[in-house]
């Protein structure tokens, strides 16, 4: 494999073939390392949401919830590594079952992790944490404008950043979340329908539980329209849904 990125000796002896870039930026390979199958992320130290944050909370969520066991963690002079067990499962969205059953088992998925205890969560992303991180995106001029949802594609970051500011809600409605809670990102079990592992959980921690909502309102609507979102809210729980929250948050999720 040509990875531009040297590796450190302890890493050389597995078998990696690249996977993506992913869109956080990060280095991402799938291969062989003490006979067991695994991925292995890479960012450097001024990454803006570098692994070691990844890592640090996959350690704590590690037996509170099902995630990827960590390998190896480790950094040089530049770069972090990160090596996480592969799972077997499937997207929570590509789960073979009926709609509303699939629909059920993902708000199933998202209540266990914010079901966690917020006192317990040693990390945490209020609302004005979650502007300055935009405001931050802004300025190292690190949106992907060609990957924003077509709703916003014809806007300006700094344009979706003054409109985000000014939505900045007044109740916050603290859970454990997953942050980047799109479908792809909950594997589970085929036999089952339960949670075989939340993937990439970098920016996991107590934040409103809109963070979550508005990734999962995106990716239903695409797929079932406004009836999968509301049985979604239904299986969940959810009552009296709040549409400015939800606003602030997809759009926070296009600085992500």
């Amino acid at each position: 494999m040509n990875n531009p990125i040297p590796l450190p000796p302890s890493l050389q002896v597995g078998q990696w073939q690249p996977v993506d870039q992913g869109l956080s930026g990060a280095v991402v390979l799938r291969g062989n390392l003490q006979g067991q199958a695994c991925y292995l992320k890479i960012t450097p130290h001024t990454h803006r949401m570098p692994v070691r944050a990844e890592h640090e909370r996959l350690r704590w969520l590690q037996g509170r919830v099902p995630v990827p066991p960590v390998i190896l963690y480790m950094e040089d002079q530049t770069h972090q590594f990160l090596v996480t067990a592969a799972i077997t499962g499937v997207e929570a969205m590509a789960y073979e079952a009926e709609p509303h059953v699939r629909i059920r088992q993902l708000a199933r998925a998202i209540r266990q992790l914010h079901d966690l205890p917020v006192a317990n969560c040693p990390f945490r992303w209020t609302i004005d944490e979650q502007i300055a991180f935009a405001r931050k995106t802004v300025e190292m001029q690190a949106v992907n404008v060609d990957l924003l949802d077509d709703e916003f594609r014809h806007r300006t970051p700094d344009d979706l950043l003054q409109e985000l500011i000014a939505l900045r809600p007044g109740y916050w409605d603290p859970v454990v979340v997953h942050g980047d809670a799109y479908s792809e990102n909950i594997l589970l079990e085929p036999a089952t329908g339960r949670v075989a592992a939340f993937l990439d959980v970098g920016h996991s921690g107590v934040a409103d539980r809109y963070t979550d909502f508005a990734m999962i309102h995106d990716d239903l609507i695409s797929t079932y329209g406004e009836p999968g979102w509301q049985a979604f809210l239904h299986e969940y729980g959810h009552t009296g849904p709040d549409p400015q929250r939800l606003r602030f948050y997809r759009l926070f999720n296009e600085f992500l």
